[in-house]
């Protein structure tokens, strides 16, 4: 309900902002939001999982990514929640929604895969290094701004390269603009898989080369 809470009051206030109509900017920034939920929090969460899981990992002899997707499911039961909130907004504004609204089915399974590779990765560096949570969530607070949350790309006059070097808004875009009826480009869905393809193989290059390590870091 919280959630459901600010994206509703920040979307009614930044629509104003914006001089757009509650009509078309409060859904655009309730999916928004709801999926930059999603991706904050396994990111911050996923970085710590091993951290947090420390005493299981000495005691219980479990795979490590055991404790990541851990992470990761908790966050999409979470996600499951939000997006009941996402379900009354359309219920009272009613947009189109068509057949390419299945795509959005893709883009999560896609945006799923990436959190699991990227926090793998980031759950052995954070446990190796332990200053590194810290930065790993001034930088995600950092991407909040820069990726297509609270603006639309098409409203993006300047600084366009911003949109082109994040990742998070291509992982965003797949997952938010087919339930909306925004056209996806086919670039954008190529540079989404290639970018989850990445983090998929570097989370199992991570796994296998540093799992024996793990239990002597935490």
């Amino acid at each position: 309900m919280a959630t459901g809470a600010i994206a509703i009051s920040i979307g009614l206030v930044y629509g104003q902002f914006f001089g757009q109509s509650v009509e078309s900017y409060l859904p655009y920034f309730t999916a928004s939001y709801i999926t930059w939920i999603f991706i904050s929090s396994t990111i911050g969460e996923g970085s710590t999982s091993l951290i947090m899981a420390g005493h299981l990992i000495k005691s219980a002899h479990l795979p490590i990514v055991f404790h990541v997707l851990r992470t990761v499911q908790r966050n999409l039961i979470v996600l499951v929640h939000n997006t009941l909130v996402l379900l009354m907004v359309w219920l009272y504004f009613r947009w189109e929604i068509g057949p390419q609204a299945l795509l959005t089915v893709l883009g999560f399974i896609l945006l799923y895969f990436f959190l699991v590779g990227a926090s793998m990765v980031l759950a052995i560096i954070c446990v190796r290094y332990r200053d590194m949570p810290s930065f790993i969530q001034m930088f995600t607070q950092f991407l909040f701004f820069v990726s297509p949350v609270i603006w639309q790309p098409e409203h993006l006059r300047f600084a366009s390269s911003v949109l082109a070097l994040n990742p998070m808004s291509y992982m965003l875009i797949v997952v938010r603009d087919p339930i909306l009826g925004r056209a996806v480009e086919l670039e954008t869905w190529l540079v989404a898989a290639t970018l989850t393809l990445i983090t998929v193989l570097a989370g199992a290059a991570f796994y296998i080369r540093f799992r024996d390590r793990v239990a002597y870091w935490v």
